[in-house]
């Protein structure tokens, strides 16, 4: 009996001393810079004076407890170090089946640390016994630099969109969308098209924009199918085949048929970071971010994407 109270004790005091690890390390030692971006959360706004801004999409964190989290944090800090964007996006799994509520916390407190604004989706390990996805999207709600909503959709967490102000213009809009149970369901696709003509009325024009969500669409395996035979229509490693949604819901055909969206991200394989124009919309794989679940070791990092007011440019970052 009093080895396995000892044990515990063991036990109890390590995770301890993790945890306090993860914070401290989440926390201190990190330059803090200030991005040029000013968010307007009520009213959907994220504004700059400059000409461009850079968005760093980091993916697949997916860390279930604080021993992963001194694994993937590191790269974290590196790539935002190193490139210096005004906005971080998540394109889910930031956590793992499993994960508590000081993961998550751990998660909260790094992102926070940058002082810069961070948004984010959830992905298919975004589910916990010990944290819901309503209370895990309320803390992300109360975070002091995230941008992220729950969203009004039933079943849904995380749909909402900002429109991206440069020097006082409308250039874009950022939308971010929940399919973290593999599918897009008639509800999202009517609301994605609700924005797109709400905001393309508002500034009487189509407004371009991109879209982030976590798990790839059918047509990014219609895609890779094609990039294996010409790889002109892109750039990038196919290290296995797209894990796609469980069905195809018709949002490509909306997209196209609307015309707003020329570039959507994603993340959910590990092993996938091609970026291919298919019928003239640009499918980005997010770079795994972090030595955690299954990697390669030549393919950890993020996408760095400048936008300007009429055009962008993605690059993958390691």
């Amino acid at each position: 009996m009093e080895k396995i109270l000892l044990s515990m004790v063991l036990v109890i005091l390590v995770g301890v001393f993790l945890y306090g690890a993860v914070m401290f390390f989440a926390i201190n030692n990190f330059n803090s810079y200030e991005s040029t971006l000013a968010v307007d959360k009520e009213n959907n706004i994220l504004s700059s004076d400059e000409e461009s801004i850079k968005i760093l999409q980091l993916t697949d964190l997916q860390t279930k407890n604080l021993f992963e989290c001194a694994m993937a944090y590191p790269t974290v800090k590196r790539l935002v170090k190193e490139n210096q964007p005004d906005l971080i996006v998540l394109t889910g799994d930031n956590v793992s089946n499993g994960a508590d509520r000081k993961v998550v916390s751990a998660l909260i407190s790094l992102f926070d640390s940058f002082k810069i604004p961070w948004a984010l989706v959830l992905g298919n390990h975004d589910h916990s016994d010990y944290v819901s996805e309503d209370e895990m999207s309320k803390m992300f709600e109360e975070s002091e630099y995230g941008i992220y909503k729950t969203g009004n959709i039933d079943n849904k967490h995380g749909n909402y969109y900002y429109n991206l102000s440069l020097g006082g213009e409308i250039v874009r809009t950022l939308i971010f969308m929940d399919d973290s149970d593999y599918l897009f369901s008639k509800d999202q696709l009517g609301w994605y098209d609700n924005i797109i003509s709400d905001v393309s009325d508002e500034q009487n024009r189509i407004v371009p924009s991109f879209v982030f969500f976590h798990i790839p669409i059918p047509e990014f395996l219609d895609a890779h199918e094609i990039y294996k035979e010409d790889s002109s229509i892109g750039t990038g490693v196919m290290g296995e085949r797209p894990s796609v949604q469980d069905e195809n819901s018709g949002f490509f055909e909306l997209v196209k048929k609307i015309g707003s969206t020329d570039a959507i991200f994603c993340g959910h394989d590990h092993y996938n970071n091609t970026i291919l124009n298919y019928q003239g919309v640009l499918l980005c794989y997010g770079m795994k971010t972090g030595y955690t679940v299954t990697y390669d070791r030549e393919r950890v990092g993020g996408n760095l994407i400048t936008v300007s007011s009429d055009e962008f440019v993605v690059e993958r970052v390691k």
